[in-house]
C-alpha cells in the first residue's frame, strides 16, 4: 500500500522497440495468499490488462508494460506441488527410456513438451541434436533411427560415476563399445561415454516417421515433467518447506522406476542425494546449470569436471560472476543506460 517498488526513467537515447528494454524480467514475490488474492482484485477493479500463469510451484500474474516485457507478480508455495502429483492426472511412465523416444507424446508424464515431427517440424537443434550428436565412434546410426551421427557429444566421467549401480540402474544408457570414460581430448569422440538417450525410433523398436532417411527427429523434448516435480518436491521438504516423508516417497517411487525389481528402501536423503539424483534423472534436460549455481556448485572449485573453466582436462574454478549471463550487446547498443553485468 502506497509504496514505491520500481521508477522507469524514460532517459533512453534509442528509439523504443518492442521486447527490447532495461527491466529484462522484473517479479515481486506476494507473501501469501491473501495478498496475491488482493492483487487480482485491484487489477479487475482497475481494468489492468494481465495474465495469470500456473507455474507450479508459483501462481504469476503477469501485467502488460509499456516494454512489453511483462512484470510478474508471484507467488510461491511448495505445498501446490501435491495439486500437481495428485489432481492434475499425470503418472510416472513405466519405463525410463520411453520417455525419451518418438511415441513419448502418448506418456501419462510428459507435462510441457517441445513437440518435434521429423517431416513436418524440422530443426537441427532440439531432439535432432540431442540424438545426431550423441552417435559416433562405433555407433551405428541407423539403430537410432537416424542416417548419420554427429560425433559430438559425450558424458563427462563425472556424470558417469553418479551411477553407482551401472548394471541395475535403468537410467544408466551409455554406450561403451570402443569408448573410455575419461575424457582428456575435447575434440576426440571416443574419449568420454556416449549417452545415446533421444532416439528416433519407438518404445517399440519403430522407426520414425522419416524411416531414418534423414537426422530429423519425430521425439519430443520434455521441458517439463512429473518426475522434476518430484525432485523439486523432495529438495523443497529438505530445505524446510513441505514434509520430508513425503519426499522420501516421491524419491523412492523414482527409485522404484529406475531399479525395477533390483530396487531397495531409500530411508533418507540429503541435498547431495537430490542434487546427484537431479542428475541422474534429468540429465540433457536443460536443468544441470540452474541446478548447480542453486546448489552452489557452479562457481568455484568445490565441485569440478572434465573442462570446467577451459582446457584442462581436470577442470577448474570459474568466477562467480559467471552464474550471470552477460547482457546482448545488441540491447547494450539500444538502450544506453544499460550497465553490463559484473565480469564481462
Amino acid at each position: 500500500e502506497s509504496k514505491t517498488l520500481v521508477v522507469v526513467h524514460q532517459t533512453a537515447k534509442k528509439s523504443f522497440q518492442e521486447g527490447y528494454s532495461g527491466l529484462y524480467h522484473f517479479a515481486i514475490h506476494l507473501p501469501n495468499k491473501a495478498a496475491f488474492a488482493k492483487s487480482i482484485y485491484r487489477l479487475q477493479q482497475n481494468k489492468y490488462s494481465f495474465s495469470p500463469i500456473d507455474h507450479t510451484m508459483t501462481q504469476s500474474l503477469y501485467l502488460s508494460d509499456f516494454d512489453s516485457v511483462m512484470v510478474e507478480l508471484a507467488l510461491e508455495t511448495p505445498e501446490r506441488f501435491k495439486r500437481v502429483i495428485t489432481e492434475g492426472g499425470f503418472s510416472l511412465d513405466d519405463k525410463y527410456t520411453d520417455l525419451f523416444r518418438t511415441d513419448n507424446f502418448t506418456s501419462p508424464e510428459i507435462i510441457f513438451p517441445v513437440v518435434y515431427d521429423a517431416m513436418l517440424t524440422q530443426s537441427y537443434g532440439g531432439a535432432t541434436f540431442l540424438t545426431c550428436a550423441a552417435i559416433g565412434g562405433s555407433m551405428v546410426a541407423a539403430d537410432y533411427g537416424v542416417s548419420g551421427g554427429w560425433a559430438g557429444l559425450r558424458a563427462t566421467q563425472q556424470f558417469v560415476n553418479k551411477y553407482a549401480d551401472s548394471t541395475l540402474d535403468g537410467r544408466y544408457q551409455f554406450y561403451t563399445d570402443g569408448q573410455i570414460k575419461e575424457i582428456t581430448t575435447l575434440s576426440t569422440f571416443t574419449e568420454g561415454y556416449a549417452l545415446p538417450k533421444f532416439q528416433n525410433v519407438s518404445s517399440t523398436g519403430q522407426v520414425g516417421s522419416n524411416n531414418g532417411t534423414t537426422g530429423q527427429c519425430d521425439t519430443d523434448f520434455p521441458m517439463f515433467r512429473l518426475a522434476d516435480v518430484y525432485l523439486m518436491y523432495a529438495e523443497c521438504a529438505e530445505r524446510g518447506f513441505g514434509s520430508k516423508a513425503t519426499g522420501l516417497g516421491y524419491l523412492q517411487d523414482l527409485k522404484d522406476r529406475a531399479y525395477g525389481v533390483n530396487t531397495s528402501t531409500l530411508a533418507d536423503y540429503d541435498l547431495q542425494y537430490i542434487i546427484d539424483e537431479r542428475a541422474r534423472e534429468l540429465h540433457w534436460e536443460c536443468t544441470r546449470r540452474t541446478d548447480l549455481i542453486r546448489f552452489d556448485l557452479f562457481a568455484g572449485s568445490t565441485y569440478l569436471w572434465a573442462f570446467k573453466g577451459g582446457d584442462d582436462a581436470a577442470g577448474t574454478a570459474i568466477a562467480p560472476y559467471l552464474k550471470i549471463y552477460p547482457i546482448p550487446n545488441a540491447d547494450l547498443v539500444l538502450n544506453t543506460n544499460l550497465v553490463q553485468n559484473p565480469g564481462y
